[in-house]
């Protein structure tokens, strides 16, 4: 729906063609449908005389009662509207409304790309919106409305609905009382007279909603990965849907990424940038989602889907400018009028890009379109190596990071040491080099304050630190100067069986959470209690590690 409305708004821009986009609106929609026109409708459209029956059981001697102050009235019958909450109230209004839409479909002339497609009214629950080209059609219009509203019962609400002029239309032209606007809101979309500033408008209006959510939820206690969740589940959710209508801008993915690592960040200081969060897991990212390469995959895939539907004002402009096949690389998207940018951008775009495979699921499809202009663009970029990997090349970080995410643990635990490989923790040696300490001496002990340091020399981490080395030693059957602390600072190892290499990194991680988030009230005790609840909790879930804890 929304996808057609922009489609004819650029066709009016483009040719001149006065064009009314009137979107109605209903008062209380669902409310005021008569029940009596609902049976007659259902038996005019051949459904069967027990389904119609089992209809009127829930409607026909359907009562209801007020509780005021204490006291109920007496029961009063209800003679229109559907129920809410009920399956088939949405397929019921739907076929109230069909009619409607019909008799508009047949009434206005609507608008047409050439002699092909020809498009009138769009509907989507009870949002219609109507392509008025023609002044003289607007009697037939409102007689049609009145005929509506006296057959259902419905009203149309003059004041909330809205008239939008696009190309050479006459805003003198008296549209049945309800009155002009620059821009009006269908299915959250901003639309305007033009498609460019249709697009603006809808993408400054749902970043502006997501930068308002991320600060309104900056405060909660999350961990890193956590947070990154919260973004894909919650913050960026709202924007696929504008971005298969309209193609982002930079300033709109800038202002976007501006907020998201704001959120996930937190106010930390050291950080990893955007770009290894993106990267995938078993390469030092995160997998955050890349919002331009998404939203360009989201919006290519649906306007590829759309052209293929036969009568759609979308499968006459792949026709017209011959975008159905593959274009050729350069692409040549000259040919294409300006007011058609989002045309543009999906030829240039897809000169580069595989067509959908036989027997490739749409989900599959959409991932791999995704992926490409990822890759396309982190090439683009030159991208550089993770900080971490260029000052110690000599480890093998794949097996890092695969150890990492191979932990059954809690992500407040994964996320403690993501951080500590990648040297995020605020050491005083690190503060020293962008000059927000004099000195590399730690707080706490006055020694050289390291990641090293602080997990296993400063005050009671060193006691905890070799009392874990032991029970660490005991489980491999070793010497325990055979566990290194490097392993700490990067899990570059490989055990036999695999349950007791799950075992020493589950270790590890819950070392290091309960070292990083409780360094000035730590102790031995509080830290075996820590452990041995941990143990409880994983033992309850799963036997990935077997007994290995036990020796806890």
């Amino acid at each position: 729906m929304t996808a057609t409305i922009r489609d004819a708004i650029a066709y009016a821009e483009k040719t001149h063609t006065p064009l009314c986009v009137l979107s109605l609106d209903f008062t209380e929609a669902f409310d005021r449908i008569s029940h009596t026109y609902l049976f007659k409708l259902l038996t005019g459209y051949g459904f069967s005389t027990k389904f119609v029956a089992y209809i009127k059981d829930m409607y026909d001697q359907a009562h209801s009662s007020l509780h005021i102050n204490g006291h109920t009235t007496s029961p009063f019958p209800i003679q229109c509207g559907v129920r809410q909450g009920c399956p088939l109230s949405m397929l019921l209004f739907a076929i109230c409304l069909n009619p409607l839409i019909e008799v508009l479909d047949q009434t206005l002339t609507g608008i047409r790309i050439g002699r092909g497609t020809r498009t009138a009214v769009v509907a989507y629950a009870d949002d219609i919106t109507l392509f008025v080209t023609d002044p003289n059609d607007i009697p037939a219009l409102a007689e049609t409305l009145q005929m509506y509203e006296k057959a259902t019962g419905a009203r149309v609400n003059i004041r909330k609905s809205k008239a939008m002029a696009v190309g050479a239309w006459n805003t003198t032209v008296n549209m049945m009382n309800i009155p002009y606007c620059t821009e009006m809101t269908i299915l959250g979309f901003q639309f305007a007279s033009t498609v460019c500033q249709s697009g603006k408008s809808s993408w400054t209006r749902v970043t502006g909603q997501v930068r308002a959510k991320a600060s309104e939820m900056y405060g909660r206690d999350l961990y890193l990965i956590q947070r990154i969740q919260f973004v894909h589940a919650y913050l960026l959710a709202k924007i696929w849907h504008i971005a298969q209508i309209f193609p982002i801008s930079k300033e709109h993915v800038t202002q976007l990424a501006m907020a998201i690592t704001c959120f996930i960040w937190k106010g930390t200081i050291f950080r990893v940038p955007m770009s290894t969060l993106q990267r995938r897991r078993e390469d030092g990212g995160l997998d955050l989602i890349d919002i331009e390469a998404k939203c360009r995959a989201l919006f290519l895939t649906k306007l590829r889907d759309q052209g293929a539907k036969e009568g759609t004002l979308m499968a006459a402009w792949l026709q017209r400018w011959d975008l159905r096949k593959k274009e050729g690389n350069p692409p040549n998207i000259l040919r294409i009028p300006r007011n058609f940018e989002y045309l543009r951008i999906y030829a240039r775009e897809w000169a580069y890009l595989e067509p959908r495979g036989q027997g490739e699921t749409s989900r599959n499809y959409k991932r791999r379109v995704y992926e490409t202009l990822k890759s396309m663009a982190t090439i683009a970029t030159s991208p550089r190596e993770v900080r971490i990997s260029q000052i110690q090349p000599e480890i093998d970080w794949r097996k890092v990071w695969n150890n990492l995410h191979s932990i059954p643990t809690s992500e407040g635990a994964r996320s403690a040491w993501y951080a500590v490989i990648h040297d995020l923790l605020p050491t005083s040696t690190r503060l020293k080099r962008i000059s927000l300490v004099e000195t590399e001496n730690c707080t706490l002990c006055g020694e050289k304050d390291t990641t090293v340091h602080r997990l296993t020399e400063c005050g009671a981490a060193e006691e905890i630190w070799e009392w874990t080395r032991i029970r660490l030693a005991a489980i491999h059957r070793t010497d325990q100067r055979r566990i290194p602390s490097g392993w700490l600072l990067g899990p570059n190892f490989s055990l036999w069986p695999r349950q007791r290499h799950l075992a020493t990194l589950w270790i590890f991680a819950n070392l290091i959470y309960y070292l990083v988030h409780n360094r000035r009230s730590m102790s031995l005790e509080e830290y075996i209690d820590y452990l041995r609840r941990a143990r409880w909790k994983k033992y309850q879930e799963t036997k990935k590690i077997g007994n290995y804890l036990d020796i806890l």
